[in-house]
């Protein structure tokens, strides 16, 4: 059977359905779409991970100029010795017309410190905690936007509870 003057089969070598060894739009797709992830995942990681630096938050802020929303970084004055370790992230791009540039990077992390200082009412306890949390970033232009952050701290009212 003839398809616009060509054999039904040879309509779909190299189309849409190729074979992503073979090429076509599915592994120009694919390969944009990994490229994008690993740039967004990188520099979003780099952003999250200078936050946590000893006064980071403040420089951030400056130069990015982000909306910072969700439960906010309070644990940050609370902690002292901070390391910050980005366990995964999901990248969403928006590949299409005006959204170029755009996209949601989410990010799963952990910070260990010291508990020095009062954090949500609960007294400093000297120990050292480990809170758990999650980052939604939009970007915009290639910039950063939004940091939308949720953050728990179960081992740190566990820590209190035992004392």
């Amino acid at each position: 059977m003839k398809l616009f003057g060509r054999k039904k089969e040879k309509q779909d070598e190299g189309g849409l359905f190729a074979d992503p060894e073979q090429g076509g739009m599915a592994r120009l797709y694919t390969d944009m779409v990994a490229k994008l992830d690993v740039e967004y995942t990188k520099f979003v990681q780099g952003h999250l991970k200078r936050i946590h630096e000893p006064g980071g938050y403040e420089r951030e802020k400056q130069e990015a100029d982000f909306m910072d929303v969700g439960m906010g970084r309070s644990y940050l004055q609370a902690l002292d010795d901070i390391e910050f370790t980005a366990m995964e992230s999901v990248v969403m791009p928006q590949l299409k017309g005006k959204r170029r540039g755009s996209g949601v990077v989410v990010t799963r992390w952990t910070v260990r410190g010291m508990h020095a200082r009062p954090l949500a009412g609960v007294p400093p306890s000297g120990n050292q905690v480990t809170i758990q949390g999650e980052t939604h970033t939009t970007l915009r232009d290639y910039k950063i936007r939004i940091d939308n952050t949720y953050w728990e701290f179960p081992e740190l009212t566990r820590s209190v509870i035992d004392e």
